[in-house]
């Protein structure tokens, strides 16, 4: 389990977001994949960090199961169990820049935020 102490959780998001691809060797293979998935990566972290959520949780959300209106997003628990989990605004809104470019990087689905 990782834990980040005071805002250390919004500095590690502010280091992917910024500084990260920065590291990175130049025409590597892991740039190239990183510039090309940073979006959905990064959300994936933040929502993480923002929801406290589990790895099985967050590969089973759906798009239905955003409330953007009540920050929450309903997660299927262990044992089958449904619950509604409590989500960051920033955590939130990283989701909605993700889904503006969601549907043209990656041909998702159209989604009305």
């Amino acid at each position: 389990m990782i834990f980040f102490p005071n805002d250390e959780d919004a500095r590690f998001l502010e280091f992917v977001k910024h500084n990260y691809e920065k590291q990175l060797p130049e025409k590597s293979r892991k740039l190239i994949y990183f510039k090309r998935d940073k979006e959905r990566d990064f959300t994936i972290l933040s929502l993480f960090l923002g929801s406290g959520i589990r790895v099985n949780e967050l590969s089973n959300l759906r798009l239905r199961d955003l409330d953007f209106e009540e920050k929450q997003i309903h997660v299927l628990r262990k044992g089958g169990k449904k619950d509604v989990v409590a989500v960051s605004p920033p955590s939130m809104q990283d989701i909605k820049d993700y889904l503006t470019v969601r549907k043209e990087r990656y041909r998702g689905s159209k989604v009305q935020i």
